[in-house]
């Protein structure tokens, strides 16, 4: 098995505790292609963006694992509408979840570089 594959593997694995250990998020009202989430419930100017399908189980993972930290965030849902999955193509993607975070794109689901994203996106806007 090569280097690239085994960081897949365990790229899997750790999604999946990710998305056993979390708890749920919480019913959310949804339009037919976006919605915006943040932790007090109320709409936010967003600091994340992801690109989602319903069935993808990393997305489902992703959407825990942001829940979870109380990171705010607009969900694009790309098999909702054809102007969604041209803005998912536009960021060079094939394959969902994509985070974009400060402009810097995440392909798949992978917490060190959402927090790296989210540290490097915080410190831009504090000046530092």
């Amino acid at each position: 098995m090569s280097p690239r594959s085994l960081l897949r593997a365990a790229g899997a694995c750790l999604a999946a505790l990710f998305a056993l250990a979390l708890p749920g998020p919480p019913a959310l009202a949804t339009s037919a292609h976006e919605h915006t989430v943040d932790s007090g419930g109320q709409a936010a100017a967003p600091l994340v963006e992801i690109y989602t399908t319903p069935s993808c189980p990393y997305c489902k993972a992703l959407r825990k694992y942001l829940h979870a930290r109380g990171i705010e965030y607009i969900e694009h849902n790309i098999a909702a509408s054809q102007q969604t999955r041209e803005a998912f193509y536009a960021t060079g993607a094939h394959g969902v979840p994509v985070t974009v975070i400060g402009g810097q794109r995440i392909h798949g689901f992978n917490p060190l570089r959402i927090e790296s994203a989210l540290r490097k996106a915080r410190a831009l806007a504090d000046g530092d």
